[in-house]
């Protein structure tokens, strides 16, 4: 790591890091429960959470 703060920034990361990184870039969000649910449960969460939204 560099002597620079700040690790999240990427400019302060090792470039090989910010390789690994990017390499898995968008793996995780295609892995979510909701996701991968089974479409009748998926709706009926979704019909319950429009229930809880206020009017506009």
């Amino acid at each position: 790591m560099s002597d620079r703060p700040n690790p999240g920034n990427f400019s302060n990361r090792p470039h090989e890091e910010v390789e690994n990184i990017a390499r898995n870039g968008g793996q995780s969000s295609h892995q979510s429960v909701f996701a991968s649910m089974d479409s009748d449960k998926q709706k009926e969460i979704a019909s319950k959470l429009r229930a809880r939204r206020p009017e506009n």
